[in-house]
């Protein structure tokens, strides 16, 4: 009789690269709670140009999580883009 070992998920250690669009993920959903909260409590007024390198350098991320939170917050009914 031969046992067959399987290895768990938990076990296999993340790529690189996931855990970098891990760490991605969780600074856009930093930056979207941020910018949602900012627009809720009227700190950001509506017509208000949002600049990414701004908030990009205020919160100390790149601008990718500030760009993909506000495609997010877009998509929420949040902001509207305005080209």
């Amino acid at each position: 009789m031969t046992l067959e070992k399987t290895v768990s998920e938990a076990t296999v250690p993340e790529t690189t690269v996931e855990r970098r669009a891990t760490m991605v993920t969780n600074k856009k959903v930093k930056v979207y709670e941020s910018l949602r909260q900012r627009i809720i409590g009227g700190e950001l007024k509506p017509g208000l140009p949002i600049n990414e390198a701004v908030f990009a350098r205020e919160l100390s991320v790149s601008k990718t999580p500030v760009r993909e939170a506000l495609r997010q917050l877009e998509r929420d009914g949040f902001v509207e883009n305005v080209p």
